[in-house]
């Protein structure tokens, strides 16, 4: 995995602890979901990096992107088909906030890096 990635797992995992925290105030099923959510956007970064790498070394044929970009979108679809499955577990604001995470942590460490 990238380095950068790397540092973007610790405040993430941090973030995803204080939602699950307050969440769990409010009922079980928003903490559940943020961490389900939060889980599968860390895969999903992960996969998404060697994906592209191995396509930017051309390693990779346009049917691999094809299905790259299937497989992405039912992982990313996964939080919220296990919140409408089972509603008793999940919340789908809770899978949301689990995907949106990440994307919070790289946009911040972006902006402070062009900061400084």
């Amino acid at each position: 995995m990238n380095v950068e990635l790397q540092r973007t797992i610790k405040p993430t995992l941090i973030l995803c602890g204080v939602g699950m925290i307050i969440g769990f105030f409010f009922d079980y099923r928003i903490s559940l979901s943020i961490l389900v959510g939060t889980l599968v956007s860390i895969l999903h970064l992960n996969r998404l990096e060697r994906s592209i790498t191995k396509g930017l070394a051309n390693q990779q044929k346009l049917g691999g992107w094809a299905f790259m970009f299937f497989t992405d979108f039912i992982l990313l679809a996964i939080p919220f088909m296990l919140a409408i499955i089972f509603p008793q577990v999940f919340e789908l604001i809770g899978a949301a906030i689990g995907l949106l995470i990440n994307k919070f942590v790289i946009y911040g460490m972006n902006i402070r890096r062009k900061e400084k």
